[in-house]
């Protein structure tokens, strides 16, 4: 089977992990974490076993995550809508 992207002109979907913490958390939180993610995942032996798998690994500060989540949403929202896509 083809990837879809072959079939559909402008497909993209990516598939992303982020780590999040509680709404209102103090900021220096996220940095902490962030920072400490950034580390485990700087290892050559963690960045091999992600790209073994077809991974790459990327360690966006908070508020380009914060930025890559607000545009999946939208992007995500669109293609809900134009299906018709609903709860039951």
């Amino acid at each position: 089977m083809p990837p879809v992207g072959d079939a559909v002109p402008g497909y993209n979907a990516d598939f992303w992990v982020g780590l999040f913490t509680g709404q209102g958390s103090p900021g220096d939180i996220a940095t902490k974490l962030h920072g400490a993610m950034a580390k485990a995942l700087a290892g050559a032996d963690v960045r091999e076993r992600f790209a073994a798998q077809g991974a790459e690994v990327v360690a966006a500060p908070p508020d380009q995550l914060a930025a890559a989540l607000k545009e999946d949403l939208v992007k995500w929202a669109r293609v809900v809508k134009a299906a018709g896509i609903t709860i039951d």
